[in-house]
């Protein structure tokens, strides 16, 4: 989660142009948000604790605080990350959702395991916020677990190789 004193987090927001901004991930979500209209973009490292800590609504606060974007303008992108058709969670994890709708929706069971739609969980989130289902894609995204070519820390444990999503504006 971003500290807005110290500017410490795991998203950047920018609305200059030529900068390359990015995220590493292992498994990890990583999204994009871009503005069209206000030309702005931010990336997000989204993993489960910040997903479930609200860092996709933070980052949508802060474009609209810093730069007056409306969510409905907004276009979102989502990268490569583990996928709820291998990302298998344990049952103490489901105490992180004991309170929690919006994350108890976002729980597959399947063969007597649960699985953890990270996606869709910031996913609800965006779309509580205002933004349309029509404006996020999902074209990018890969599981990084069962798809080669990806790096997994889930599958792989003792790499230490991330997977890099950058955007810039032109």
């Amino acid at each position: 989660v971003f500290d807005f004193r110290t500017r410490v987090g795991d998203f950047l927001i920018t609305n200059c142009k030529n900068v390359g901004l990015s995220v590493l991930t292992a498994d990890c979500a990583s999204l994009i948000l871009h503005d069209p209209v206000k030309e702005v973009i931010a990336i997000i490292h989204a993993g489960w604790k910040g997903t479930l800590a609200g860092i996709t609504a933070t980052v949508l606060k802060g474009m609209q605080a810093e730069f007056a974007c409306v969510p409905q303008d907004l276009k979102i992108y989502f990268g490569p990350s583990a996928l709820s058709c291998c990302y298998e969670v344990q049952a103490d994890f489901l105490e992180n959702l004991k309170n929690d709708l919006r994350g108890q929706q976002c729980i597959i069971i399947r063969n007597d395991a649960n699985y953890f739609d990270v996606s869709l969980y910031n996913e609800l989130i965006l779309r509580e916020a205002g933004v349309p289902a029509s404006v996020i894609s999902y074209e990018a995204q890969r599981c990084t677990m069962c798809q080669p070519g990806y790096h997994s820390h889930r599958r792989d444990k003792s790499t230490r190789e991330r997977n890099i999503t950058v955007v810039s504006l032109k």
